[in-house]
């Protein structure tokens, strides 16, 4: 399957989740992998949301390319980050960047 650009520009794209949402890859996991490529000094936000009261989501970033900050933290391209229970993950490009996340259960 093919995702344009204008996609994953400046906003989250889903790539693959366990019920084939907004024309994503099916895949037999609770999960879902989201593309996104940020233009320098925007701003992302991703929240993890509790699909269900009893079960925490937590995420995993990698940054493909470019350089982030998240929580004063700067990343670079190779550069992972783990979030684990509900919350907001705020991503500010420092430069163009090309982010992979993985929404996963605790």
């Amino acid at each position: 399957k093919f995702f344009t650009e204008a996609q994953k520009m400046n906003q989250w794209c889903l790539l693959a989740s366990e019920n084939a949402a907004n024309g994503s890859l099916k895949v037999h996991q609770d999960m879902a992998l989201f593309a996104l490529k940020l233009t320098e000094q925007n701003v992302m936000k991703y929240v993890l949301i509790d699909q269900n009261a009893k079960n925490k989501r937590s995420a995993y970033l990698q940054l493909a390319s470019g350089s982030i900050e998240i929580d004063g933290k700067q990343l670079y391209a190779g550069d992972a980050a783990m979030f684990v229970s509900a919350q907001t993950i705020k991503i500010k490009a420092l430069e163009n960047a090309e982010i992979l996340l993985f929404d996963l259960p605790n």
